[in-house]
């Protein structure tokens, strides 16, 4: 117990060197940043009692490869898991209510997700760059979420595509690519945006570096800042109707873009106004 560093329930620094880490029994919150840059750990066990996980609790823990968490934790904090990159499954116990920002970003062998009943919040950048992710699965009891073609779906009059992955293929009903949905999915290669879908969120498709293909098929109101940034491999997007209204930095550093698209459309006077080769279809 020396190597703990417990105060009123809270894990706030572990000290010790060990490869397996068991949090002991009186333990409630592991504190932000208590095991942050620990390079021996590589197993951990959280036990029921705990029910948060802190800020950057486990931020950096490059060789940290199997998590157990009993059932009754209730919140994953900003960026807890973060860069974890040896980590490939975690079990999300179905008592955990909110994942934040962050949380399992960087984490780029995790190859599957299940999203349990229990959750009711799961905020944007959740996944992003966990570019091994390939199969992605809500409960088909939860009341917030759903999952389709390996992506989360946030339910409500207009659907809402939170994370996708590399695997993902975008249902035709949805209306909303959320912001930073596929940042950092470095294995998409081609992706298909639907025709009712109608807003692409910031970020949405920031730093997919190998995708090379983008077709819309439908007409877009807006494509929110660095949509498709960094898109370095991107050669063909190919808008069938148009796009209303374009933000900043959507098509940065993706300088062998060809834009395909309508004459006398208003994404080819602004790929003409900003340098973008354009051919019309």
């Amino acid at each position: 117990m020396e190597d703990f560093e417990i105060k009123d329930g809270v894990l706030v620094k572990y000290h010790g060197v060990a490869e397996k880490v068991v949090i002991p029994n009186g333990v409630t919150k592991i504190g932000n940043n208590a095991f942050k840059n620990c390079l021996s750990l590589k197993s951990v066990v959280i036990s029921k009692n705990v029910k948060i996980i802190g800020c950057c609790a486990f931020y950096k823990c490059i060789n940290l490869m199997n998590v157990t968490i009993d059932f009754g934790l209730k919140n994953i904090n900003h960026s807890a898991f973060r860069y974890c990159s040896k980590l490939k499954y975690i079990n999300i116990p179905n008592s955990v209510i909110e994942i934040d920002l962050m949380a399992f970003s960087g984490c780029h062998n995790l190859e599957y997700i299940e999203i349990p009943n229990s959750i009711k919040n799961i905020q944007y950048t959740v996944f992003e760059k966990c570019s091994n992710l390939k199969n992605i699965k809500v409960n088909s009891k939860n009341n917030y979420y759903y999952s389709e073609n390996n992506c989360v779906i946030r339910k409500g009059t207009q659907k809402e595509l939170i994370v996708g992955c590399q695997n993902s293929i975008i249902p035709t009903d949805i209306s909303i690519i959320g912001d930073c949905a596929f940042l950092g999915c470095e294995k998409l290669t081609r992706i298909v945006i639907p025709e009712k879908n109608k807003i692409i969120g910031s970020c949405a498709f920031d730093e997919c570096y190998n995708l090379k293909e983008v077709i819309i098929n439908g007409y877009i109101e807006i494509i929110h800042h660095e949509a498709f940034s960094s898109c370095t491999n991107l050669k063909r997007l190919v808008v069938k109707k148009d796009i209303d209204e374009i933000k900043y930095g959507v098509f940065s550093y993706c300088e062998n873009i060809t834009i395909y698209c309508p004459a006398g459309s208003n994404i080819e006077k602004y790929a003409k106004e900003n340098g973008i080769k354009v051919e019309n279809i």
